[in-house]
């Protein structure tokens, strides 16, 4: 029973957790309000040489929106696989658990096998493809800043979907992502005891 409630603490720091983060995110948002640019009404007037060196953004801009799509689909494939084999494993491990085919001490064998897959899926994650998401944001929210951004009002997304989205927002939705199966994991381990 003690570790039941261990777990339900656990539970309840991660939503205390994000609430904060939640808190502190619309508190941020109460001083200067995101306007996206206004598309101007008359175009202003653009040199050859400020021409191609917009061609040149325009170009890049696409590529690195490309990246940040690439790396969104990477990103839900990665989640949607590991969960599917986390999910199937638990499940594999409670059948074979209530037949008795092995041993208990095998099964508390499986359990720890599964948590390392599940723990080594949540560092690739959080470590590796986040970060490569992050880093396509920060160089898109370059073109935002742009003076292409206000005075044709061009670009803009990245800003406008960070500010919606923080990156501390993110990284605390990865960490209940992973934590709630894993929490999930030990209840189970606990009920076959």
């Amino acid at each position: 029973m003690n570790i039941l409630v261990l777990i339900l603490s656990i539970i309840g720091l991660l939503v205390l957790g994000a609430a904060i983060n939640n808190y502190i995110f619309l508190r941020s948002q109460v001083k200067p309000k995101y306007h996206p640019s206004a598309i101007p009404e008359k175009s202003p007037k653009l040199s050859g040489h400020d021409k191609l060196l917009l061609e040149f953004y325009l170009k890049e801009w696409q590529v690195i929106i490309e990246t940040q799509m690439h790396f969104n689909d990477l990103i839900l494939r990665f989640r949607s696989i590991t969960l599917t084999a986390f999910v199937t494993l638990i499940g594999a491990i409670v059948a074979i658990g209530k037949l008795g085919i092995i041993q208990p001490n095998s099964i508390q064998l499986l359990f720890l096998l599964v948590f390392i897959l599940w723990a080594t899926s949540f560092i690739i994650d959080y470590l590796y493809y986040h970060r490569l998401l992050l880093g396509s944001v920060k160089e898109a929210s370059k073109y935002d800043d742009s003076k292409y951004s206000t005075s044709l009002g061009l670009f803009g997304i990245t800003k406008s979907i960070s500010h919606q989205v923080r990156p501390l927002t993110s990284k605390w939705l990865i960490i209940i992502y992973y934590a709630l199966p894993t929490i999930g994991m030990i209840i189970i381990y606990f009920l076959l005891k």
